[in-house]
């Protein structure tokens, strides 16, 4: 980490990859205090993900794998998505589901392989 600023250290870091997309996420939520909820099958992610949107007003499971009840979300709540499966989102109908959950509607605001971000709408 020598010789480097606080950004790139974070990039070179074991979760540095994470970190440039919680980056991309940053640009896309309005001014803190957001809700955003952050899911991830594994709980370093979870956790990571979290610390870094701070001051945000995030909510995850530290311990189990789990993502909200689709009906404790609210419009304009935002979803991280990182390396977690079972979410389907249908983007010609704007509709999000996971878990056997019923389908919410949503916009995806930033999509990349393994990663989302999702408005609720």
């Amino acid at each position: 980490f020598g010789g480097k600023d606080w950004r790139e250290q974070h990039l070179a870091s074991e979760d540095g990859p994470l970190f440039a997309f919680i980056e991309r996420v940053r640009a896309k939520l309005p001014a803190p205090p957001a809700r955003v909820f952050i899911v991830a099958d594994a709980a370093y992610f979870r956790g990571r993900g979290a610390y870094h949107l701070y001051p945000h007003n995030v909510f995850f499971d530290p311990s189990n794998n789990t993502l909200p009840a689709a009906t404790s979300l609210k419009p304009g709540d935002f979803l991280v998505v990182y390396q977690r499966r079972g979410l389907q989102f249908n983007a010609e109908e704007r509709r999000l589901r996971w878990d056997g959950s019923p389908a919410i509607a949503a916009e995806a605001l930033l999509v990349e392989p393994g990663a989302a971000l999702f408005k609720i709408l």
